[in-house]
């Protein structure tokens, strides 16, 4: 069996992120955004507590941690409990598949604001949990959503920044891992759009390892060979690679491209793939 290479998102080096995004992420101010939208009154007689109070782990949630209106502020509880849900069994090897699709599913038919209900809420799961020596469900949850959701413009570098102090101040070396995985992977679907096709199991188990996912590609002259992406990656960087490899001169690079031929009984469907579509999209 083909073991896919560790991805090297996880590794933090000084050209992980560009002078600007750096500036940007330090300049960020994650608490003083919790303490100007995270709601410490539920209904007029409930008091919730303080911001930090709220911002640790729990197994239940009675109202959203942000002001969310109508119909969404009950999708907001769902997802809360939903990600309970997921994580709650720590003898799993394995996050349960079917329940993280479906919270994917969610997030991304949902307004940003329930986006940004997510990314705090995994913050406050996170913060004190009574299981996180021996156990990184959390995190590993928070790396296979942040490569297809992506939070709000206003709330992005603030996330960013709770994940850099982590990177800089846990004594954890798995957890500076994680963090900086999904950095790295928060940036990417910014920069690249969120997805519009639900994962498969395999992408969800390699992500779970911090590792890259296989794909084989056939040429034209009946060669074939296996390549590593990412679930943010683009048919443009999986072209990128090949070029690489190769040391093709870049000005034929127009003349490459993805070709799909998907099987069926009675007839062959081909589609050419445009570059900026992400690879994942037509497997």
């Amino acid at each position: 069996t083909l073991i896919p290479p560790l991805s090297k998102d996880m590794y933090f080096r000084k050209e992980t992120f560009s002078e600007d995004q750096l500036k940007k992420i330090k300049a960020a101010d994650f608490w003083k955004f919790c303490n100007e939208n995270v709601i410490t009154k539920g209904y007029s007689f409930i008091d919730l507590g303080s911001v930090e109070t709220r911002m640790e782990y729990s197994h239940d949630l009675l109202v959203p941690l942000t002001e969310l209106q109508g119909e969404i502020k009950s999708v907001g509880i769902k997802v809360f409990r939903t990600i309970y849900k997921i994580c709650e069994d720590r003898r799993r090897l394995q996050l349960p598949f079917a329940k993280v699709r479906k919270l994917i599913q969610i997030l991304l038919t949902s307004p940003t604001e329930v986006k940004d209900e997510f990314y705090l809420q995994m913050v406050k799961q996170l913060r004190s949990n009574p299981y996180s020596h021996n156990n990184n469900n959390e995190w590993v949850l928070l790396a296979v959503v942040s490569g297809f959701v992506s939070p709000s413009e206003y709330f992005f570098y603030n996330m960013h920044k709770y994940l850099f102090n982590v990177v800089q101040s846990s004594h954890n070396q798995e957890t500076r891992m994680w963090a900086c995985y999904i950095m790295k992977r928060l940036f990417r679907t910014k920069d690249n759009g969120e997805r519009t096709v639900l994962p498969c199991v395999d992408e969800i188990r390699n992500i779970e390892k911090r590792r890259q996912i296989p794909m084989e590609i056939y040429y034209l002259n009946g060669a074939s060979e296996v390549m590593f992406f990412e679930s943010y990656s683009t048919v443009q960087e999986l072209k990128n690679q090949l070029f690489e490899k190769y040391e093709f001169d870049l000005g034929f690079e127009s003349c490459f491209g993805l070709y799909e031929i998907c099987k069926k009984k009675q007839y062959n469907e081909e589609n050419f793939v445009e570059d900026p579509i992400k690879v994942k999209r037509p497997l």
